[in-house]
């Protein structure tokens, strides 16, 4: 299996040059490399991302974190949704049945103006598409 860690580290480096966020390695194990993006702006959240088993990309901000593989094939969505988090052309939408959280979707804006989930994160497995409210959130 081929090691994609030095494209994935040129991506996160170029998302935080061109967002002027700082970027500061995490950690390094032999299966993964973590970095920590963050602004100077004390209102803007810190976002973690990574690359796991040489090919798996790593998007994580406030509790929600999504997995996107293999990297061949998702490095162009997972780098235009990234930097999209700090421009607001990506979202979370939270959905929720009562206090309980069900799912987070991460959503990218289209050129229409829709928006198009590209990753679900479930939060329990029991009738998680019963979500009656649902929140919004963006990196801005």
């Amino acid at each position: 299996m081929t090691d994609f860690t030095a494209e994935a580290e040129a991506i996160f480096r170029r998302i935080a040059a061109h967002q002027k966020l700082n970027i500061a390695r995490e950690s390094e194990t032999p299966d993964e490399v973590m970095f920590l993006l963050s602004s100077i702006d004390p209102s803007h959240q810190a976002v973690t991302l990574g690359l796991q088993n040489g090919d798996e990309l790593c998007f994580g901000v406030d509790g929600f974190r999504s997995y996107f593989f293999p990297f061949g094939e998702i490095k162009g969505v997972f780098e235009k949704a990234v930097a999209g988090w700090f421009t607001g052309q990506t979202r979370l939408a939270y959905y929720w049945r009562g206090k309980r959280l069900v799912k987070i979707y991460l959503q990218v804006k289209l050129k229409n103006g829709k928006w198009q989930r590209i990753y679900t994160e479930y939060k329990t497995w029991f009738l998680p598409f019963l979500a009656l409210r649902t929140e919004f959130k963006t990196g801005t």
